[in-house]
Formats: C-alpha cells, sequence, structure tokens
C-alpha cells in the first residue's frame, strides 16, 4: 500500500511537472522591440512573465534569466574557424535511401483540393495576424541617380506597403530622391504574442475531418484496428 502511494505520488509530481513546463512553454506571452537605422540596431526581448530577457545593442548580446547574467560576451572570444567550415560527407548508399525516400514522398502526395487549399490559406492568414507587430514604422528615402528605377521603387511601395498605413498603429514613409544616390532609413517595430495563440487555430485546421482525411491522420481509428487484427490472430 506504502509502495502505491510512493508511485501515484512520483507519477503526480511528474504530471504537474510536465504540465507546469506547457504552461510556461505556451502561455507567456513573447514581446520584443526592434528599432533600427542607418547608424544602429537595437533590440529587447522578453519572455516567462519578463522572467527571461534579453538584449541586443552595438553588436553586442546579453541574455538574463531572473536578473542574472545568462550570456554576456567576453573580451576576447576566439572561434575555431575549421570546426565551422567542417562539411559532411555522404556515401553512396545515403544519396540512394535518399532518392528512395523522394520517390515514395513523391508517389504518395496527394494533390488538396481548392477547398483544403483556401482554408490552408486562411491558416496562414490567422498565423500572420498573430505574429505581425502591434506597432510598425519604417521610412525609407532612397534614390540611385536614375529617375527611372527611382519611379519603379515608388510603384512597389505604393503596391506593397502603402496599403499598410491603413492598419492602426502602422505607417511606412518612402521618400524617393531623383537626382542623387542615397539610402537612409530608420524603423520601431513591437511584436507581442504568445505561443498558444498560435496552436488554437493549427488545432482547429488539424482537427476538421476533411483535413485528417486529407492527412490520413485518424490515430483513434488505427489504435482499435491495430487491437482487433491482433485479437483475430491470437
Amino acid at each position: 500500500m506504502i509502495l502505491l502511494k510512493i508511485i501515484l505520488w512520483i507519477f503526480l509530481s511528474l504530471l504537474i511537472l510536465i504540465l507546469s513546463i506547457i504552461f510556461l512553454a505556451i502561455v507567456p506571452r513573447l514581446k520584443g522591440r526592434l528599432i533600427f537605422n542607418n547608424q544602429q540596431l537595437h533590440f529587447k526581448g522578453s519572455f516567462l512573465f519578463g522572467l527571461l530577457k534579453i538584449y541586443y545593442s552595438e553588436k553586442i548580446l546579453f541574455i538574463k534569466f531572473l536578473n542574472f547574467k545568462v550570456y554576456q560576451p567576453k573580451d576576447k572570444e576566439k572561434k575555431n574557424l575549421d570546426e565551422l567550415t567542417e562539411e559532411e560527407t555522404t556515401t553512396e548508399e545515403d544519396e540512394k535511401e535518399e532518392k528512395k525516400k523522394k520517390e515514395k514522398q513523391e508517389k504518395s502526395f496527394k494533390k488538396p483540393s481548392l477547398h483544403l487549399i483556401s482554408l490552408g490559406l486562411n491558416l496562414v492568414k490567422k498565423i500572420i495576424r498573430i505574429i505581425a507587430p502591434k506597432y510598425a514604422y519604417l521610412k525609407l528615402k532612397f534614390g540611385i541617380d536614375d529617375p527611372y528605377f527611382t519611379g519603379l521603387t515608388g510603384l512597389i511601395y505604393n503596391t506593397l506597403f502603402y496599403p499598410l498605413n491603413r492598419v492602426k498603429r502602422y505607417e511606412f514613409i518612402y521618400e524617393p530622391v531623383y537626382n542623387d544616390v542615397a539610402l537612409e532609413y530608420e524603423g520601431d517595430f513591437y511584436v507581442n504574442f504568445s505561443v498558444l495563440q498560435l496552436i488554437i487555430p493549427v488545432l482547429r485546421f488539424i482537427l476538421r475531418k476533411d483535413v485528417r482525411d486529407y492527412l490520413d491522420f485518424h490515430p483513434i481509428k488505427k489504435l482499435f484496428s491495430k487491437k482487433e487484427k491482433h485479437v483475430v490472430i491470437e
């Protein structure tokens, strides 16, 4: 009886630990702010309710956890270039196996229907909306001493970036320079989202019957079918 209680206590402790790790991985929000211009780049990010902080400024990275420095660059840091430039060699057998795997994947690939494609595009839109900056500012001054090509860059801006100014707290400014060479920029971006926000729409997408049929994702049916086969064989 005592042994059973010890086993249950250990099981519950492991379960609580696993649930706590999952909670800390998906619920806290990822926050980050990026500020840059021609001369400098600054980044400040936080995670785990501000317990983990990351700073990047003047090409120096700092990482803090519970206000203790986890990573700080040394004054004299040397790296062995030979280790970084090592190349992995593959044998002929490995190449043959990779070719066979690719052939199997090509044969097993099923063309998705238009309905599934539209569902996938909607999922991508939702993910983009979640991870998109809550605040975005970018100012670009550009010129290449050629009015024609400078005008083309303005056309690209009007097509891709100018419509984003309709989004709340978004501001994209483009200043073309037609008679001189120029490149000046400055920006400020702020992101704030959690992993849980990404998991929910992905789960909703995968749990749809038509998506599961396309992916052949039926773990419960396969589990019961294996049990039935095992019983029949016995």
